[in-house]
């Protein structure tokens, strides 16, 4: 190699961004409670999918819905009802409903039938919810008497994360306001680019505003994302009014669906703690786990997530605009002070 050259490359390399040996340690520190976190139990969970769990509706033809529970249920405990994106299958997601039922939650998780716009999903999440109900109270089910109907989430992802965030702000019976204590919409799809807006529309008929949303609510997305931009996500956040907790998360340098195809994906389990943390703080109210969403030196916040947050756009979104790492709502933290 030419030596100017290679003296070149060599001053190109010091001028790239690497991670000092303090950040280096606190990205590993934050990783390790992560995958803490994001354990899936498996011998603490069961499922079942039967015609009890079907509606031929809204479900795709011949796959019912899939409910997992923890096994050994004692007293009623919460519900999370979680939906896929455009184009997908409930089997993409089930580590989302397998961590969760690991660990003391509910959930059903569908395939939806109709997916091809954002405004198809509320008629089978408003399904799914029925179908939970249905189940909480018919004898011979697994979970009878276990439903929490006073705690229930809803959490969808790219389409569905539209879906669920619409649905759970759409009043009773169109929509699930008012039956819904918490909603979390991931990489939630609010237009994007030309290929995805061509086979799944921009939004425009449910569009962006969820100003009378007034529950708990976080959209997390990825700083990588070329399907639903994350600017256009974090629209979703800046219409949020009231005084309900809101977050909004940018996973560094994840993809939209780099974790959603390929669960080995090192993301993945970044996601599963940051919904399971949420969940446990907002849906089954543990005043403990508030501290992951409450920005303070040395909360749990400071140290184990902001770490792996950023604003750093895939160099493919060019023209893209700005977007924070994270926004958190204010709200009196666990310590007793206003964050």
């Amino acid at each position: 190699m030419n030596k100017y050259l290679r003296k070149s490359l060599y001053l190109l390399l010091l001028l790239l961004p690497t991670a000092s040996p303090v950040q280096a340690q606190t990205i590993e520190m934050a990783q390790s409670q992560i995958d803490e976190l994001a354990k899936i139990e498996t011998d603490s969970l069961a499922s079942y999918a039967d015609s009890y769990t079907y509606d031929e509706e809204y479900f795709a033809e011949n796959e019912p819905a899939t409910i997992y529970y923890p096994k050994n249920l004692e007293g009623k405990v919460p519900a999370v009802i979680v939906v896929h994106g455009f184009n997908c299958k409930q089997k993409f997601l089930q580590k989302i409903p397998q961590h969760l039922s690991s660990h003391g939650f509910i959930c059903i998780t569908y395939t939806a039938l109709d997916q091809k716009r954002p405004f198809q999903w509320p008629p089978g999440l408003m399904a799914a919810y029925e179908i939970l109900r249905g189940e909480s109270m018919r004898p011979d089910s697994p979970i009878y008497d276990h439903v929490d109907l006073d705690a229930v989430a809803l959490v969808g992802h790219s389409m569905g994360g539209a879906g669920v965030l619409h649905t759970a702000m759409m009043p009773y019976p169109n929509g699930l306001r008012g039956k819904i204590k918490t909603v979390v919409g991931l990489n939630p799809y609010n237009g994007g680019p030309l290929m995805a807006e061509v086979g799944g529309g921009a939004n425009d008929s449910l569009g962006d505003d969820l100003s009378h949303l007034d529950i708990p609510t976080m959209i997390v997305t990825g700083s990588y994302d070329i399907v639903a931009f994350p600017w256009k996500s974090f629209a979703f956040y800046n219409s949020l009014g009231g005084s309900a907790k809101h977050a909004f998360l940018s996973i560094d340098r994840m993809d939209h669906a780099d974790w959603y195809f390929i669960p080995s994906e090192p993301k993945y389990p970044i996601l599963r703690a940051i919904l399971y943390s949420w969940l446990r703080a907002y849906l089954a109210d543990d005043s403990e786990y508030r501290d992951y969403f409450v920005d303070r030196p040395g909360s749990s916040f400071d140290k184990y997530l902001k770490p792996l947050l950023s604003n750093t756009s895939n160099p493919l979104t060019r023209g893209g605009e700005p977007f924070p790492p994270y926004v958190l709502s204010e709200e009196e933290d666990p310590f007793g002070t206003t964050n």
